[in-house]
């Protein structure tokens, strides 16, 4: 890899001490840790050897690098490629209690997902997530991957941090992961090291800032932050989480001894202080994190009311499906250009949304309108519930993901959902004289 700015190992020296900023250097000439995040609620199959990740459940550690796009179970979303630091996230929430509760959650700066889907899987099924991400191009890869993991209690923005937070005071948790210099990408990415500087340092460190401001106009009171970067500087850390305070935030970190295996953890100290904690390289198997927890204070000013429903909804009774079709499974269904949405997170939430940012994606896209009828959008066979009409090979499932061949035919004509290994990949058609294949080609493997 490319060798190290003499300015970044100076800070590191500085930050951590010589013996801990060494450990941190000898790791980052190492090549990158590979991990992956089963879904919970999809039978994936492990076929690679691997180690389990002691913070995350789900979480496993590949001895080598797979070629994910030659698994099905990768685009059915049947797990989550994740940096492993990332899903000690997880263990945070659930010692601050957070794990099955019912709540209203934003993830802030939420492409490409992979903290989204960690956040819907920690949370009850009953709470509303939103997934914001203001760049066009990331926010259509999280939409994507938010279709891939059956997400139906979501929903994503595409607004500016300023402009999202005239919703008002709506949610109960905010995770702000936020845009950094990039030094737990070194490992990964050359360009990383290459545009590195104390000025790229500094700058990210004011927008960290400034998004820290207005996630707190957007909290509601005694609402949670979780602020947490990639990087391993105090400017973009430490530094933060003071001016945080100092503007009335309070200090919110689980007793280190109900995070379990908290040898991981190395403490965010300034000015004798703790402020936080690292998962550094060298001392854990990801690339780096920092993690801290806020909280708001009680104010005197009401939160944001949510403002009644105005979106259009449709009653489960109008619905007309030319597929197998379970309605009881989403709470609510909605109509935007003639796809429908199943969606079991607040319709409140949702109009409130409406009002003032700029909503691309909502719950999970189930029905299609075509002709007089209503026909399965890709969405239906994402969701954890469906089940495996046709069954198979690893072979066929990469045919039909590359749409060159359509699945076998059966006896049993009409829309049938193809799969591998207890997973769903798509629809099919099955006809009297052929089947058609209905995976969608925007997702199509190309190769």
């Amino acid at each position: 890899m490319n060798e190290l700015p003499a300015a970044f190992i100076e800070s590191l020296t500085k930050h951590f001490g010589q013996e801990v900023a060494t450990s941190i250097q000898d790791a980052l000439i190492l090549e990158p840790s590979i991990s992956i995040r089963l879904h919970p609620d999809k039978p994936a199959t492990l076929e690679w050897e691997s180690n389990s990740i002691p913070w995350c459940d789900e979480g496993h550690l590949l001895h080598q690098r797979p070629n994910f796009a030659q698994d099905p179970h990768f685009h059915a979303g049947g797990y989550y490629v994740q940096e492993s630091s990332s899903m000690f996230l997880k263990k945070v929430w659930k010692a601050l209690g957070f794990e099955n509760k019912a709540m209203v959650a934003l993830d802030m700066c939420a492409a490409p997902g992979g903290k989204s889907t960690l956040l819907l899987d920690t949370l009850s099924k009953e709470s509303t997530v939103v997934c914001n991400e203001i760049d066009g191009k990331r926010n259509a890869v999280l939409r994507e991957n938010l279709l891939k993991w059956g997400s139906s209690n979501s929903i994503v923005t595409k607004s500016s941090a300023d402009k999202l937070a005239s919703v008002g005071s709506i949610f109960d948790l905010i995770l702000l992961d936020a845009p950094c210099s990039g030094e737990g990408m070194f490992r990964k990415d050359k360009f990383a090291i290459k545009q590195w500087n104390p000025g790229l340092v500094d700058h990210c460190s004011v927008i960290q800032a400034d998004l820290i401001e207005q996630a707190s106009r957007l909290l509601r009171n005694e609402g949670y932050l979780v602020y947490s970067t990639c990087t391993l500087n105090p400017n973009e850390n430490e530094q933060n989480v003071l001016r945080a305070l100092e503007s009335g935030f309070e200090l919110s970190l689980p007793e280190s001894g109900s995070l379990a295996h908290e040898s991981f953890l190395h403490p965010a100290m300034l000015n004798g202080k703790l402020l936080g904690y690292y998962l550094l390289p060298g001392k854990s198997t990801g690339e780096g994190l920092f993690f801290s927890i806020l909280r708001k204070g009680a104010e005197n000013q009401a939160s944001a009311e949510f403002k009644a429903s105005k979106l259009k909804t449709i009653d489960a009774d109008q619905l007309n499906p030319e597929c197998s079709f379970q309605s009881s499974n989403y709470q609510s269904y909605l109509e935007h250009q003639d796809k429908i949405m199943g969606f079991n997170g607040s319709l409140d939430v949702l109009n409130t949304l409406s009002a003032h940012a700029f909503i691309t994606q909502v719950g999970l896209p189930v029905l299609e309108r075509k002709g007089k009828g209503m026909i399965p959008h890709h969405g239906l066979a994402m969701d954890a519930s469906s089940e495996v009409d046709i069954a198979l090979s690893k072979e066929e499932a990469l045919d039909y993901l590359r749409k060159s061949k359509s699945p076998p035919a059966t006896e049993a004509k009409g829309w049938k959902t193809v799969g591998y290994k207890g997973i769903t990949l798509g629809w099919a058609k099955v006809l009297d004289q052929r089947t058609n294949n209905y995976y969608p080609s925007s997702l199509r493997l190309r190769h």
